[in-house]
Order: structure tokens, then C-alpha cells, then sequence
């Protein structure tokens, strides 16, 4: 009776890390390149487009109507030297 038990929690820690293993999202994660910075809250991703950043709000340098708003610069230049830091 003893060794059942132990078999059967053997068998649950199997379980266990499988499940934890199949869960694991960086199994499933793709990496893209980002070819181009529009602006502080855009980028352009190589094979997907234009992408807008979700949560993220900076001031307009690129707009066809509008002017350069303040620190606009400065955030793009910001989210460039993210970006390098992201590749090396």
C-alpha cells in the first residue's frame, strides 16, 4: 500500500511539471523585428505593419496636420534607444 501511494505522487509531480511545461508561454513566444520607429508610440515590425503601442502616449511629431508638440523629439529619441538596448 505504501509504494501505490508513492508511485501515485510520482505520477502527480509528472503531471504537474508537464502541465507547467505546456503552459509555459515563452515556449510558444515569437521574436520580430522592429525595422522602423515612427514616432514615441509607433514602430514598424518587420512581416505585421504599423503598430500603435497600447498604454503608451506621447506627444505627435509625425503628424501630417499637426505641429512637433513639445518633448515629442525627446520621446523618440527615447524609444529608439530602447529599442537598441532590446537588440544587443
Amino acid at each position: 500500500m505504501g509504494q501505490k501511494k508513492i508511485k501515485l505522487e510520482i505520477w502527480r509531480v509528472y503531471l504537474a511539471l508537464a502541465v507547467i511545461l505546456l503552459l509555459n508561454t515563452s515556449l510558444f513566444a515569437e521574436t520580430y523585428l522592429c525595422t522602423r520607429v515612427v514616432d514615441g508610440d509607433t514602430i514598424v515590425v518587420k512581416e505585421v505593419g504599423k503598430v500603435r503601442l497600447i498604454g503608451v502616449d506621447t506627444p505627435e511629431t509625425k503628424h501630417p496636420r499637426k505641429p512637433v508638440e513639445y518633448f515629442g523629439k525627446e520621446a523618440e529619441s527615447f524609444h529608439q534607444e530602447n529599442g537598441r538596448r532590446q537588440e544587443s
